[in-house]
């Protein structure tokens, strides 16, 4: 059951199967996969699961020396705290716009982090807005880099 390991790259003319490298793991077939940012570095390690119908290890890949560019992490959260799935966030550069949704998984066997990471490389993020499901928007100007930010929900309570 299963199929060796495949990795895509977004190309100009749509997608590219490209070398998984470490990843290709000839012995195991991988059944899901997720992306976090594991050691808080800033740069997005991926966790294979193998195996549906017996035990077999996950594996952790790391790319050392990963985090030479710019990052920034958006945790928005619910009025109660909650992760808020569903949140649209969007950061502003000089250059590009770009939009996340907060979402609980996007593949087999798999739920993501409650986070919209985005790669900067050299550039500044001038604004960063967060849209929750129900309208509510909050905004922040020149938020931080290398930073993961957690954006509450406008109606939570203030302690």
């Amino acid at each position: 059951m299963g199929d060796r390991n495949r990795l895509f790259r977004k190309t100009a003319d749509g997608w590219a199967s490209t070398d998984v490298g470490a990843a290709r793991e000839p012995d195991g077939l991988g059944t899901g996969a997720a992306v976090a940012d594991a050691d808080g570095d800033g740069a997005l390690e991926l966790l294979v699961v193998h195996g549906e119908l017996s035990a077999q290890p996950l594996t952790l890949y790391d790319v050392p020396g990963a985090t030479d560019n710019d990052w920034l992490r958006v945790r928005p959260t619910t009025q109660y705290g909650a992760p808020a799935r569903g949140a649209t966030v969007t950061v502003e550069t000089p250059s590009w716009t770009r939009t996340k949704v907060v979402c609980a998984g996007s593949g087999y066997l798999c739920q993501m982090e409650p986070v919209a990471h985005f790669g900067l490389g050299d550039e500044r993020a001038e604004r960063l807005t967060v849209r929750w499901p129900d309208g509510h928007e909050a905004t922040l100007e020149r938020p931080a880099e290398r930073a993961e930010h957690e954006v509450p929900h406008p109606m939570a309570p203030r302690f």
